[in-house]
């Protein structure tokens, strides 16, 4: 093994150290975010999705990273397979020696970007179902019992409702 591939492995331990970071953080942010969706700290969570957008753009710099550090890499080791290189397909022609190293930094940040994943779309539907319950709210208070006209979640106009239906929301949430 010459030096340049030495250096290869190097680079890859830290590329792979940088990304598990990189998910770590945002899986911290995640559940700082949902603590504050929880405890209804408005500043808290317009704060952590703040630092969710700083998150993911410093991930998707990880990203374009690997994918650089992979044409490279596949160019030093002399990739021949048909298919092109993965990380995965990289790490099976490592030392041995370091193929376990790999193998559990690649499956922490598998699990974490998992977990991650789960974790937003639980947030996701703690935002909807906050929104929902103070529109309706709102509606259920108002002066003639319907609501103003408002915007959905996906950005469209939405006609107004009536008591019946707010009230009968309210009683379900």
């Amino acid at each position: 093994m010459n030096e340049e591939e030495n250096d290869c492995w190097s680079k890859l331990t830290t590329m792979l150290r940088r990304e598990l970071e990189g998910y770590g953080g945002l899986f911290s942010i995640l559940e700082a975010q949902r603590e504050s969706l929880l405890s209804q700290n408005l500043d808290s969570i317009i704060e952590s999705n703040n630092d969710l957008q700083t998150q993911a753009d410093a991930i998707q710099l990880l990203r374009e990273r690997r994918l650089a550090f992979i044409e490279e890499c596949s160019r030093v080791i002399a990739w021949e397979a048909p298919e092109a290189a993965t990380i995965k397909a990289l790490v099976r022609l490592a030392p041995a020696k370091l193929q376990p190293m790999f193998d559990g930094l690649i499956k922490e940040i598998e699990r974490l970007m998992a977990s991650s994943r789960n974790y937003l779309k639980r947030n996701q539907m703690l935002m909807r179902r906050a929104y929902d319950v103070n529109r309706q709210f709102l509606a259920f208070v108002g002066s003639d019992g319907t609501q103003n006209v408002a915007y959905r979640r996906n950005g469209a106009l939405e006609s107004p409702r009536n008591q019946a239906v707010a009230s009968t929301y309210l009683a379900r949430a």
